[in-house]
């Protein structure tokens, strides 16, 4: 469980959450089968950037921050 307490998982989660809302509010038109490989793409990007952030910066919490940031934006 430690690594719960190393990794921020903010940047993922936001990723993660238009994904889902629009999963959870057209569930009736699509299948659920239909947003994993959105969410896929989502979350490994959003992985990608957050690595490529933690080298240039060396600090994991300035790099999660700015990883949510472009991830709102």
């Amino acid at each position: 469980m430690k690594i719960f307490n190393r990794l921020p998982l903010h940047p993922i989660l936001f990723c993660a959450y238009p994904i889902l809302a629009l999963l959870a509010h057209n569930i009736e038109q699509i299948r659920p089968l239909a947003a994993w490989r959105s969410l896929i793409i989502a979350i490994v990007g959003t992985a990608a950037l957050f690595l490529l952030l933690l080298l240039l910066l060396r600090d994991r919490h300035q790099a999660a921050i700015i990883c949510t940031l472009f991830v709102v934006l």
